[in-house]
């Protein structure tokens, strides 16, 4: 087994204190190197960790928010599932009682149509403009005979009060 093997193998105590000082010696450069080698190593391992680290915190608190986002979101859904049985449960029992409300609907239709053909049967027309016109003319040629009858009974009175009360 060469030097540069041997330090690749794990130090051994007892190996290191059997080698004599020039062989330790000759050896130390090897040993700083790998050593120097090792520390920088160990250096980037912790710095990779370090950021491994920072990813999962904030990977755990991306995760954290979609739980919670997922917890809403399923709520929701849930409420929007109860909704949606409610509006089935409602379209079912509307299917169920749609011909019964359109059965009352047509009968009731029916009914007033009957009504209002039997009203308009035997209401009486509407009078024209010029029977309007010979009504109103009738009426006054009857008030001013009324008022001229007045006017002669109240003469008759007069008279009749002059000649017996006096």
């Amino acid at each position: 087994m060469t030097e540069d093997n041997k330090l690749c193998l794990p130090l051994d105590k007892d190996y290191v204190n059997s080698l004599d000082l020039p062989t330790l010696i000759k050896m130390l450069p090897m040993y700083e190197s790998k050593h120097k080698e090792v520390t920088h190593r160990l250096e980037q391992v912790l710095t990779e960790r370090t950021d491994l680290d920072q990813e999962l915190a904030q990977s755990e608190l991306v995760k954290h928010n979609l739980e919670k986002q997922f917890c809403s979101k399923q709520q929701a859904y849930q409420v929007v599932a109860l909704r949606e049985k409610n509006v089935q449960t409602e379209l079912s029992r509307m299917s169920l009682m749609c011909p019964i409300y359109e059965f009352q609907m047509k009968h009731s239709l029916q009914n007033e149509t009957i009504l209002l053909s039997d009203t308009n049967k035997s209401a009486a027309p509407e009078p024209t403009m010029t029977q309007w016109l010979a009504t109103e003319k009738k009426l006054n040629n009857q008030r001013e005979l009324l008022v001229a009858s007045m006017e002669e009974k109240q003469k008759d009175i007069d008279n009749f009060v002059t000649k017996h009360l006096k």
